[in-house]
């Protein structure tokens, strides 16, 4: 998430665990347990009785703050903060904030009550790695006097005639088991896209690519809750077959099987980790054509 640097530069300036350090949100402190006695139990992460994935008190004197949802930091930051300048100690809070925690509202709400008097350092990673894209976001610069405020107004404008509001869209959803269609239906009712999204029961073995472009998106299982190993790696080398008959169409699938792509016979163009609850996943994304046109 871009803190690799960053932390390293932190615990070189300042006094840690003195200072206190805060992280919005947690999942940017991997460098800092790192870093602060936790190397030899990393590879525990998010696993139970691990390491936890957010900074936690109960772990390490280095984390002051634990915290879980974003936009947390700053407000914690102040408190801290000012409980050390009340009683006089000589120390230093910074909180970094990812630019993806600066679109929720608790995040203005401690900048509202910062203080010129506080020793507080709040750091901004801009590093373009919120959960989803951030729309209608807002900018310290767009206040500064020196700046024409109609520059924010024509390039706020200008990324908005870039938005497709008009363009169709075809959505289908569809799992062998009738349950889980109708809690994504309702799910879809309680999002507002019912009305976008078509739902079918389907094997996933057996179904058959539509005349037209588009992109498959897969959630399997992963031998963990659902199905045994063999089962599911079975099931991988059966959906493999039928998803090559989709290209040039685009294809993510999501597992936590580390040799998914062994089985699933093709190699990914990318992957990314995500998680599923506890369970350490990849992304495997499918974004070339398998035959290239010559």
């Amino acid at each position: 998430l871009g803190v690799v640097e960053l932390t390293l530069a932190i615990h070189r300036v300042f006094d840690l665990p003195k200072d206190h350090l805060i992280f919005d949100v947690g999942h940017q402190s991997y460098v800092h347990k790192l870093l602060t006695g936790r190397k030899e139990r990393f590879d525990t992460l998010r696993q139970a009785g691990g390491l936890s994935g957010f900074t936690k008190r109960a772990e390490s004197a280095f984390d002051p703050f634990g915290a879980g949802h974003s936009s947390t930091a700053v407000s914690a930051a102040i408190g801290m903060a000012t409980a050390d300048l009340l009683a006089g100690r000589a120390t230093h809070t910074v909180a970094v904030v990812g630019d993806g925690a600066m679109t929720g509202g608790l995040a203005y709400e401690g900048l509202n009550n910062c203080r010129p008097d506080l020793p507080l350092i709040i750091l901004l990673n801009e590093n373009e790695m919120s959960i989803s894209p951030n729309t209608g976001r807002v900018f310290a610069a767009m206040d500064y006097d020196f700046l024409d405020h109609r520059i924010w107004q024509r390039a706020r404008e200008e990324a908005e005639d870039l938005v497709k509001r008009d363009e169709k869209i075809e959505l289908f959803g569809s799992d062998i088991d009738e349950k889980v269609l109708q809690y994504a239906r309702e799910n879809a009712a309680r999002a507002g896209v019912a009305d976008a999204i078509k739902f079918f029961r389907q094997d996933a073995r057996k179904i058959e690519k539509p005349d037209r472009r588009g992109t498959l998106i897969c959630n399997p299982p992963y031998g963990e809750r659902m199905m045994e190993l063999k089962e599911v790696e079975a099931l991988y080398r059966e959906i493999g077959k039928t998803f090559a008959t989709f290209d040039p169409w685009q294809m993510y699938v999501l597992t936590s099987h580390p040799q998914f792509e062994r089985f699933f016979g093709r190699r990914a163009d990318k992957k990314r980790r995500l998680y599923n609850g506890m369970i350490p996943c990849d992304l495997y994304q499918y974004f070339k054509p398998k035959f290239p046109k010559k």
